[in-house]
């Protein structure tokens, strides 16, 4: 009865451990996103001190929920800073998905097609504003109305930089090429 007890409480004990390290190794992987591989190799360092208190069942079963949370960290990280492009390029690296269950992966693709939707959207409702700046106008805004158009005031003396860098701020993700004109 003891040795039995003794023996859930060290399971216990472990799997605690295991939620812990996973929990840290994700909050890292949203930290920065670029440092999942590594996150990865942590992971399995980290399983591997614990081998000994581990049967094989529950060191697959930890390593791929671990390498899963780590995945979600990191693609949800990206997603948070409207980085579509960059969640799209660690869902295409070869073996993530495998890493990921059925749900999990479809949520994750669903919210990257959400936000490309809705980026589309945004970019297509931007470029009318400037076709209907050409039609009232009769030729294309320069770099300051263009900021105007997108909602960021030109007053100030603010450089076209300082005002790319609000942009960017307001946004939360890079301004491409054509926000910048």
């Amino acid at each position: 009865q003891a040795a039995v007890t003794q023996i859930a409480e060290g399971r216990r004990l472990v799997a605690s451990q295991l939620d812990g390290t996973t929990r840290e190794l994700a909050d890292a992987a949203y930290t920065d996103p670029g440092a999942m591989t590594g996150l990865f190799e942590r992971l399995d360092e980290e399983l591997a001190d614990m081998g000994p208190a581990l049967t094989q069942e529950d060191f697959l079963a930890a390593q791929e929920a671990g390498r899963q949370n780590i995945i979600v960290g990191a693609a949800t990280s990206l997603l948070d800073r409207g980085d579509v492009d960059g969640a799209e390029e660690i869902l295409s690296v070869p073996g993530i998905l495998e890493n990921l269950d059925a749900g999990t992966a479809r949520r994750i693709r669903s919210r990257v097609a959400t936000q490309r939707l809705e980026l589309d959207k945004a970019a297509r409702a931007g470029l009318a504003k400037i076709e209907e700046f050409r039609a009232i106008m009769g030729r294309d805004p320069d770099a300051g109305e263009r900021l105007r158009i997108a909602g960021i005031s030109s007053t100030g003396g603010k450089t076209l930089a300082q005002k790319v860098g609000e942009f960017e701020s307001v946004v939360g993700r890079p301004a491409t090429a054509g926000e910048v004109q």
